[in-house]
């Protein structure tokens, strides 16, 4: 992707970014602001209801306080009641109806908006609140209901008074309509997604509008006069609520609003501010693009010198044209930077020449101290070898001798006979092939093999016992062998030398330990590998040296004991012909019932099986 390109999408991405966090700022700023506008709004509407309310009932009120004053010495006291039941009827919209009712509880005159009534409901009243509290407290406000034609009404009442005698005589009771209380509440349902009336007094509701005839009265009856939130069904809503108590009456007013819907005008006003900065910032982003890419035009002459440059240290540079910039600077000193690596180059060409050399030479040197070190090696071996082959050859020279000298004996004696004769041949016979069967295995150590082939471990293992069997039987130490038929690819001869390194080892430890004198060999396939291991009872390896017996010329037998290279030899021919490791370690274990530590040998290596 090209850099103005780039350059052009970060500042555009960069734009958006502090566009969305300075829409989400106006966003939670109108919010708060919309918030508080409808909270005072909330409160003005049920002010407002409830000032409408208080309107109805005062009206009421005064009605009943003007009709209820009676003289009962005046005959024509119920027409006159009547006649003004009718004008008020006539006058006053909110009445709906008008009784009134005797001391026993009758009706006695009943008149209604359509038609008159006279002693029509036969029921008694004794038993009513509405009748026994307007006797006592002179006024008296019943609950909020609904007529049969789904109007809402309410009932008030009071104790008529006669003037003459100052005694109450009886009750009047007129029914108001609160439609314009209802008309109220419908016309808030534009504005709000519900409108509630409840009933204190029964902790029922008057009216509920559709949405919230699933709400739990408790929900609204709980609401205090401040604007609260709330959930229901995982969408919150603005409740805002307002307590009416009248006398008997006590209900509350409760309005509910998404806050959702209360925020849809501000979305939308903000979506399309949103789109309009979009737009401008499309265009800025394009016109910024073609701005850099004529200012940034030298910066690609430039990469691409660097391009040829990469490819081609000694190539040329495109274009001198020089540019007074920052960018004209920046070409100045690449091109005097890449000058100066024209030079480092050549010197370190020169010295990578030399260093080839030293390195050649130090390879070389290596390799013939390796050489040594392995002829250093072999020679120590042929020490230990020649040494057991002189306990090898006494017996037989000495039965060879002891042979001859008898049968000369005999012979002078005339003492020897034919079967005497033969039997010593076969002695000496016998004695000089086991002296050259030690010279041919003597030879073989040292003849060089060119070509790994493959060989069998016991059969290396047996060929390296009869070059030390002897030092490991006048020094009385059992060998025990646990030895699988186990064919490998590799060098032998080497494999000899790390045998006769190890058990020379072992034998040495041995020989200054007073007790009984054991070596373990175990040769046994595991998967694809080989597995040797060689273990003593000569009490282990000193754990402070334990890390450094693989190392060259280190040894504990002083310099004129040990050279200190035969286990650095045997690490470097396991691990560089065999491709395998060697490992030694300390291990107590049981023999006969008996509890011994020795150091043990584990050898592992590919098999390679022929």
């Amino acid at each position: 992707m090209k850099l103005p390109i780039k350059i052009s999408l970060i500042a555009s991405c960069i734009s958006i970014v502090f566009m969305l966090l300075l829409f989400d700022n106006v966003q939670n700023q109108l919010i708060k602001s919309k918030n508080d506008i409808a909270i005072k709004n909330y409160k003005k509407d049920l002010e407002n209801l409830k000032h409408t309310l208080d309107l109805i009932l005062s009206k009421a009120k005064n009605t009943l306080t003007v009709i209820s004053i009676a003289k009962l010495n005046d005959s024509n006291v119920l027409n006159r009641f009547q006649n003004r039941f009718e004008y008020y009827m006539t006058n006053i919209d909110e009445i709906s109806s008008m009784k009134y009712i005797s001391l026993n509880g009758k009706e006695l005159i009943h008149v209604s908006n359509k038609r008159l009534f006279n002693k029509v409901d036969t029921k008694s009243y004794l038993d009513e609140n509405i009748f026994k509290v307007a006797l006592t407290n002179d006024f008296f406000i019943g609950d909020v209901y609904f007529s049969q034609n789904n109007e809402m009404m309410i009932k008030l009442s009071k104790s008529v008074l006669d003037v003459n005698s100052n005694k109450i005589v009886g009750v009047m009771i007129i029914e108001v309509s609160m439609s314009s209380i209802q008309d109220l509440m419908s016309d808030k349902l534009v504005d709000f997604d519900a409108v509630i009336l409840m009933n204190k007094n029964t902790n029922s509701a008057i009216y509920k509008s559709s949405m919230a005839q699933n709400i739990s009265n408790e929900i609204f009856l709980t609401q205090n006069d401040e604007i609260s939130n709330i959930v229901i069904n995982k969408n919150k809503y603005l409740v805002a609520s307002i307590d009416y108590i009248n006398g008997h009456l006590n209900m509350k007013f409760s309005l509910l609003i998404k806050e959702s819907n209360l925020f849809i005008d501000i979305n939308k006003t903000l979506n399309k501010n949103l789109q309009f900065l979009l737009i401008i910032i499309i265009i800025s982003s394009f016109i910024m693009f073609f701005i850099l890419r004529y200012m940034l035009k030298p910066l690609n002459i430039l990469i691409y010198d660097i391009k040829k440059l990469s490819n081609d240290i000694s190539s040329s540079f495109s274009s001198k044209q020089e540019f007074s910039d920052e960018i004209g600077e920046i070409k100045y000193y690449f091109y005097h930077f890449v000058e100066l690596i024209k030079e480092d180059k050549k010197r370190i060409s020169d010295f990578n020449k030399l260093l080839k050399i030293k390195i050649k030479d130090e390879v070389k040197k290596n390799q013939l101290s390796q050489e040594l070190l392995m002829q250093q090696s072999k020679m120590a071996s042929m020490g230990e070898m020649l040494e057991s082959i002189a306990h090898q050859w006494r017996q037989p020279l000495s039965i060879i001798t002891t042979s001859s000298t008898g049968m000369k004996l005999e012979k002078e004696y005339d003492l020897l006979t034919d079967k005497q004769f033969y039997l010593s041949c076969d002695s000496i016979t016998n004695s000089a092939n086991h002296l050259s069967q030690t010279i041919d295995d003597f030879r073989s150590f040292f003849k060089q093999e060119k070509t790994k082939k493959a060989f069998n471990l016991k059969d290396v293992y047996q060929h390296t016992l009869n070059l030390l069997i002897s030092k490991f039987k006048n020094k009385d130490i059992e060998i025990i062998e646990n030895i699988e038929e186990l064919s490998v690819i590799g060098f032998g001869n080497e494999l000899v030398q790390v045998y006769m390194n190890i058990l020379n080892n072992s034998r040495d430890e041995l020989e200054i330990k007073d007790q009984k004198r054991l070596i373990f060999i175990d040769i046994y396939q595991e998967n694809e590998y080989a597995v040797i291991k060689i273990k003593d009872n000569a009490g282990g390896v000193p754990d402070d040296i334990i890390n450094d017996i693989f190392e060259p010329h280190f040894t504990t037998k002083g310099e004129r004991d040990g050279t200190g290279i035969g286990l650095y030899m045997s690490k470097k021919i396991i691990e560089k012909s065999f491709k395998g490791t060697i490992v030694i370690g300390n291990e107590e274990f049981y023999h006969d019932e008996i509890k011994y530590k020795g150091a043990l040998t584990t050898i592992m290596f590919p098999i390679n099986l022929v």
